[in-house]
C-alpha cells in the first residue's frame, strides 16, 4: 500500500510540474512577443503560482493524512 501511495505522490508532483510549465509557457511567449506588458505577465504568473502552490499544499495534506489511514 505504501508503494502505491508513493507512486501516486510522484505522479501528482509530475503532473503539477507539467501543469506549471504549460501554464507559464504561454505567459512567457506573449511577453516575449510584446502582446503582454510586464505588469500583466506578473499578475498572470502570480495567479499560476498561487494555483500551483495551493495544489501542492492540498497534495501534501492528503498524502500526510493518508499515511495514518493504513
Amino acid at each position: 500500500m505504501k508503494q502505491s501511495k508513493n507512486i501516486g505522490l510522484f505522479y501528482g508532483i509530475a503532473g503539477l510540474a507539467v501543469g506549471a510549465y504549460f501554464g507559464a509557457l504561454p505567459i512567457l511567449q506573449h511577453l516575449n512577443s510584446g502582446l503582454l506588458t510586464g505588469q500583466q505577465a506578473g499578475v498572470q504568473s502570480a495567479t499560476v503560482a498561487i494555483i500551483v502552490g495551493v495544489s501542492a499544499a492540498i497534495m501534501g495534506v492528503v498524502y500526510h493524512r493518508s499515511r495514518y489511514n493504513t
